[in-house]
């Protein structure tokens, strides 16, 4: 089964992607240092990256993810996603990650991944 990391703590966008992941193994996150560990134990296939996650303080953010993957590219998914509201927090983790898509968070309807 496919791999699907979502970096994400909005509940609406959440059920979103659990609409859309039906036939994937999604693990959803809403803490980026999690995410990380995450992604030093499980290949990923899929990775989307939210910007704001709250106190990033406390819970890092999806440029925390970014940063890390650019240091440690052996655990860059082969398709990595950025859907953050936040335009400039999304240009700074598309400098750190060229290859990822920058995507707007609206789907008109189910899209199944796999």
């Amino acid at each position: 089964m496919v791999n699907v990391l979502i970096l994400e703590d909005d509940a609406d966008r959440i059920e979103q992607f659990k609409k859309n992941f039906k036939n994937c193994n999604i693990i959803i996150e809403s803490n980026a240092y999690k995410a990380i560990t995450i992604l030093e134990d499980i290949t990923i296939k899929y990775l989307f990256l939210d910007h704001d996650l709250g106190d990033e303080n406390l819970v890092g953010s999806g440029y925390t993810v970014a940063k890390f993957l650019y240091k440690n590219e052996m655990y860059t998914p082969k398709h990595v996603y950025i859907h953050s509201a936040n335009i400039v927090g999304a240009k700074n983790m598309k400098n750190y990650l060229p290859s990822a898509i920058i995507v707007p968070m609206v789907w008109k309807k189910e899209i199944f991944f796999t």
